[in-house]
């Protein structure tokens, strides 16, 4: 199983998933299509340090708190309009 970055087209797919909401027709594809989509999460899981490296270990108290402060750094206007926000 291979796959890419998001580049606006889903890769890495079994052939026959050609619609977001198409079921599989037996129970043999829907086991095929389970490993392929556990296989493509396993090889391309959801990163948060996609554009800019986290330097804490994954999984600890500081990599969580990275990622918060990014997300609220970036999003704090939507949320929030003027406030500021405080990470600590």
């Amino acid at each position: 199983m291979t796959g890419t970055a998001f580049d606006g087209k889903f890769t890495g797919k079994v052939p026959e998933f050609d619609a977001p909401t198409k079921l599989p027709v037996d129970d043999e594809q829907r086991r095929q299509w389970q490993l392929a989509n556990k296989a493509w999460w396993e090889e391309l899981p959801m990163r948060y340090d996609w554009r800019e490296e986290l330097v804490s270990s994954l999984s600890t108290v500081d990599y969580f708190a990275q990622i918060d402060q990014r997300f609220f750094r970036r999003f704090a206007g939507f949320y929030l309009g003027a406030r500021s926000l405080s990470t600590t």
